[in-house]
């Protein structure tokens, strides 16, 4: 898209400098290195020439930008498969957590409980941002599974300091490893 509005930018400030070059030749102008007929005759076939090209390439371009336009139901399928992949990241973690801690029974019972009322605050969080379904219109879909990505972006960088551990001597690092 910012190709696009620097290209776009650049031909309209060509089509402003030929305009002006051709504006100096209607009005006789004519710097003396043109002033020879045949060249001046050239530079008014390829001003011409010039412009029509950058209409025909416009014309492509916005046509192009049109083709390109995205659905609302497909912003609302790529924001879900963000969450589905952030969802999948987070059970991934959990399960690491899981096996490394094997050894912890307590500690595993206590996470368990923890990580389903946490899905009970994500969805009571998300039901608080969006409480009259539908009401929101179509873009309802690709917000909801916005915000589930990023809450579950959060729990998983939480849940993430149990593999990686916190630096040997914290003396508040309960049952999270020491490295």
């Amino acid at each position: 898209m910012k190709k696009n509005r620097q290209f776009l930018f650049r031909t309209v400030n060509f089509i402003k400098m030929s305009i002006d070059i051709r504006n100096v030749y209607d009005r006789g102008q004519v710097h003396k290195h043109f002033a020879h007929p045949t060249c001046s005759v050239y530079m008014k076939k390829s001003l011409h020439q010039n412009i029509f090209a950058i209409i025909i390439m416009m014309i492509i371009m916005l046509g192009g930008r049109e083709a390109s336009a995205q659905s609302q139901a497909t912003l609302n399928n790529q924001a879900e498969s963000g969450y589905q992949k952030a969802d999948r990241e987070l059970n991934t973690v959990y399960q690491k957590i899981l096996k490394e801690y094997s050894g912890q029974p307590q500690f595993l019972k206590n996470l368990k409980v923890a990580q389903r009322l946490w899905v009970q605050l994500r969805n009571a969080e998300l039901a608080a941002k969006y409480p009259a379904n539908g009401r929101y219109g179509s873009v309802q879909p690709m917000c909801e599974s916005a915000y589930l990505e990023q809450l579950t972006i959060e729990r998983t960088k939480f849940l993430k300091v149990w593999l990686t551990g916190t630096a040997e001597g914290d003396v508040c690092s309960g049952s999270v490893k020491s490295i």
